[in-house]
């Protein structure tokens, strides 16, 4: 009987350890997998509130969208700060970021040299734990599936 327990305890060891080692290893990569790639995404709000995306839906400034230049329209992407540990999964339903340049009188539109993503206010919100007078965040991100309906899965 005694041979039985220690046999099980040393059984008990080695899992405990494996799951150690895992955690280790998860952690170390954790970054990476969730979400790899990084940019710098500001936040639009009142001048576009109420107002018709590029997708066909109304602009809610307190809701989670975002804007993209590249990604299709309606796309899900997953969002982490790891500032403070914030995720949030937002759907693209608009165009951006741009910045507006005057030449002579003439309004233009270039894409942002700097800014990867627009976030709606109530994604930067609760991203950035209510924290909007930086206006800016370093964020980390990954493309998830095209719409919300879940097709087209490429996590």
């Amino acid at each position: 009987m005694i041979l039985g327990l220690v046999q099980h305890a040393q059984q008990l060891a080695y899992y405990a350890e494996l799951a150690v080692v895992w955690t280790f290893a998860f952690t170390i990569n954790v970054q990476n997998a969730i979400a790899p790639e990084s940019g710098v995404c500001s936040f639009y709000a009142e001048a576009f509130h109420g107002r018709e995306t590029a997708s066909g839906t109304i602009y809610d400034m307190d809701g989670m969208t975002c804007a993209h230049r590249d990604l299709p329209l309606g796309k899900v992407v997953l969002f982490v700060n790891w500032e403070n540990g914030r995720m949030a999964l937002l759907r693209v339903e608009d165009r951006g970021p741009y910045l507006k340049v005057v030449v002579d009188g003439v309004v233009t539109y270039v894409p942002h040299p700097v800014r990867e993503f627009d976030i709606s206010k109530g994604a930067a919100e609760y991203l950035s734990g209510g924290d909007l007078d930086r206006g800016l965040y370093q964020l980390n991100y990954r493309p998830l599936w095209r719409d919300t309906r879940g097709l087209d899965y490429n996590l």
